[in-house]
């Protein structure tokens, strides 16, 4: 089974990622409808060996989407702490395979689907940064592209540099907002000090900093919408909709695991709330 089938969590209502090994499982059998739509692909492009293995080797989640293949999130490296309160990665998380041909299929309708031949190259590129927009860039949050079963040293020591810089941004923005201390206005326009997420927070306390916008003081218990007062374990506001305890709200479906998820790697989800993203406090470690 190909390691995307294994490792790699679809997400979202967008196109079904499959690796070409799976498409030919389901092309193989007879009872399926989709059998019937799908074009034959000569073995050998089903096989082509692998190009470039992508890894995670920073600490938050990244939300891809390999070249429209449909959006994944690559999971984040674990990290521990030493006595200095110096960050350590201490485990790779699974890569995401690109094979040096792919198969990307298009649902075309009536259950027919037409597949067009990629290079796994492009596939890297525009999964790395897609569109060539700098903004996009996983790189900076300690995404890489190896042809090494795992990344050596080098590449690893190089994507840590990078990771480093993005952390150090966040650093100097939060606080920026912390200074200007702007008031919110509820349902309109969040005060700078609640644009503190714990994405900024996690940044903070990898690049070993002390602030005064790390205590957990910028929550309250208002609806993060409307303003409307609300207890902490509370899932979402009957008045405006929007979700006050993410952990709570997932637990009892009122949202899926895919908005779980993006919401984690969108820094949204306070750190208590976080189940597969662990910020810790200072003896903890870091972990995906």
């Amino acid at each position: 089974m190909d390691a995307r089938d294994t490792v790699n969590e679809q997400l979202g209502p967008s196109m079904p990622l499959q690796s070409p090994q799976a498409v030919a499982k389901d092309i193989m059998n007879p009872t399926s409808l989709w059998a019937r739509g799908y074009a034959p692909v000569a073995p050998e492009i089903l096989a082509s060996p692998v190009l470039y293995r992508i890894y995670n080797c920073g600490p938050l989640g990244q939300p891809m989407n390999p070249a429209g293949k449909g959006q994944i999130v690559l999971l984040g490296s674990k990290f521990t702490r030493d006595n200095d309160g110096q960050y350590h990665l201490t485990e790779l998380s699974a890569p995401y395979i690109i094979r040096t041909t792919e198969v990307l299929w298009k649902d075309v309708g009536d259950y027919r689907h037409e597949y067009v031949i990629e290079s796994g190259q492009h596939i890297m590129e525009q999964t790395l940064c897609p569109g060539g927009d700098k903004t996009l860039d996983l790189t900076e949050w300690g995404v890489l592209a190896t042809r090494h079963e795992e990344p050596t040293e080098a590449e690893i020591a190089a994507s840590r540099i990078k990771l480093e810089k993005t952390f150090s941004r966040l650093v100097k923005d939060a606080d920026k907002w912390w200074e200007q201390n702007t008031p919110s206005r509820p349902g309109v326009e969040l005060g700078s000090r609640e644009r503190i997420t714990e994405v900024y927070k996690l940044a903070a306390r990898f690049m070993n900093v002390t602030r005064p916008w790390l205590a957990d003081v910028i929550r309250g218990t208002n609806c993060p919408g409307c303003g409307k007062p609300l207890a902490p374990d509370v899932a979402k506001c009957i008045e405006c909709g929007a979700i006050n305890n993410w952990k709570k709200a997932y637990q009892v479906g009122i949202i899926t695991k895919t908005a779980y998820h993006e919401a984690v790697a969108e820094g949204l989800v306070p750190l208590d709330q976080v189940d597969q993203v662990e910020v810790p406090a200072e003896s903890e470690s870091v972990s995906q």
